[in-house]
């Protein structure tokens, strides 16, 4: 398929995901796959094998929704396989979808967009029988076209790449416009924030109302700028609650709606007890670095770039990127941060079994020694992690430390 694109058409760009999720029908009849919107889980399903050949449903047609709730089988009726889009909103089909996979009669894909709602029903009609994948926005692999690099796998088992010269990135444009697959096509800000601020729209006007009857959707959107002004620190319920004038269980509930709705990201804190007190809130993420920009209030270079959110959204997309890579392993790796009490952080800890790799993130285009203490503090109480990296904006992969790696963003993905 030819993956170059024009300005004028869009072209499928393959997803990393799409080799993993092939290979769990070996094992599975059933497969989960669930993402925000416009993530592409549609067009990967509509275009990779052998997705692209099954009978495609959406949920949001209508008539396919009544015959969901009134006569499931009868969707996939005389037919081998099916992709059932937007599943979560008929649970209804889901007994009869797994009386008719344990007959052998039929395999099937469910897509949607709000996660637990999706895995709830799912878990109970079909445990056991389902396999389950996330798509978040792309990788900057996935955006060139290219296969992905192979750098992680010897990071987490202590083996590092060989110093070398990366070709530079735009880091400050790239978290600007932000990883979902249309923002590929649109140049200048403009565009970019009429994309967003239809986004946003759309995501409050209709994917949250359909989740739930909620008052107060100004009150909703001054919480998410909120949030987006804190991306990678930790969720302290109390001084939103405080800021906004609005009760701690309200903010409770709308943070919980993000999550519901794969938008929002909380990490949580490592603690493996060394003996050493550590904090225990989770950190805040959005789904997206252009997310995070737009609702903060960044349109442009200068303002992010001396900014203080600029740190904090950087990582956004360096953790978007870590879990695109994440999810086409299994075992999973777990993300997790690290702060101590006296405030002492490491932004990231990849965790995959007992391997132990933790990550800082800086945007600056130099790293010196003096930016590697925490790093030093956490594998000196973590003898098991047994390099440390920091990703950063600069253009050479090179080591600080005998057993610390500086990696620009783009020679990882």
């Amino acid at each position: 398929m030819n993956n170059n694109h024009s300005h004028h058409e869009w072209i499928y760009k393959k997803r990393l995901l799409a080799g993993p999720l092939a290979q769990a029908l070996k094992s599975h009849r059933v497969l989960v796959l669930s993402g925000a919107r416009q993530t592409g889980k549609s067009t990967l399903l509509q275009n990779e094998e052998p997705f692209c050949g099954w009978p495609y449903i959406t949920l949001d047609d209508y008539e396919a929704l009544k015959q969901a709730r009134q006569s499931p089988s009868g969707l996939w009726a005389g037919k081998a396989a099916v992709v059932i889009d937007e599943a979560q909103k008929a649970p209804e089909l889901l007994p009869a979808l797994k009386r008719d996979v344990d007959r052998g009669k039929v395999r099937a894909v469910l897509s949607g967009s709000s996660n637990p709602l999706l895995m709830k029903h799912v878990s109970e009609s079909l445990a056991g029988r389902a396999a389950y994948f996330g798509l978040g926005p792309m990788s900057l692999s996935e955006e060139a076209g290219h296969p992905p690099k192979a750098g992680w796998a010897g990071l987490m088992n202590g083996q590092p790449s060989k110093p070398q010269a990366v070709p530079q990135r735009d880091y400050l444009n790239l978290m600007l416009r932000g990883m979902l697959p249309p923002l590929l096509w649109l140049d200048g800000e403009k565009q970019r924030a009429l994309w967003w601020e239809s986004y946003v729209a759309t995501y409050l006007e209709r994917d949250l109302r359909q989740i739930t009857a909620i008052e107060g959707l100004p009150d909703f959107r001054r919480l998410m700028a909120a949030v987006a002004l804190r991306s990678g620190q930790p969720v302290n319920q109390t001084e939103l609650s405080r800021e906004l004038g609005l009760s701690q269980p309200t903010i409770y509930r709308h943070l919980g709606l993000l999550e519901a709705t794969n938008l929002f990201y909380k990490i949580p804190a490592f603690s493996r007890n060394r003996g050493k007190r550590l904090l225990k809130s989770p950190k805040a993420y959005w789904l997206d670095a252009g997310l995070a920009c737009f609702l903060s209030g960044h349109y442009g270079r200068e303002g992010l770039k001396n900014s203080r959110e600029a740190g904090g959204i950087f990582e956004t997309l360096v953790l978007s990127q870590i879990k695109a890579w994440s999810e086409t392993l299994t075992p999973r790796p777990s993300v997790y941060y690290w702060r101590t009490a006296d405030g002492r952080e490491v932004d990231f800890v990849i965790a995959q079994g007992r391997r132990v790799l933790p990550v800082e993130v800086k945007l600056g285009p130099k790293v010196t020694f003096s930016d590697t203490g925490n790093l030093r503090m956490f594998m000196e109480y973590h003898p098991e992690a047994r390099l440390g990296v920091v990703i950063y904006g600069g253009d050479k992969v090179e080591f600080v430390d005998e057993k610390i790696i500086a990696l620009p963003l783009a020679a990882l993905f």
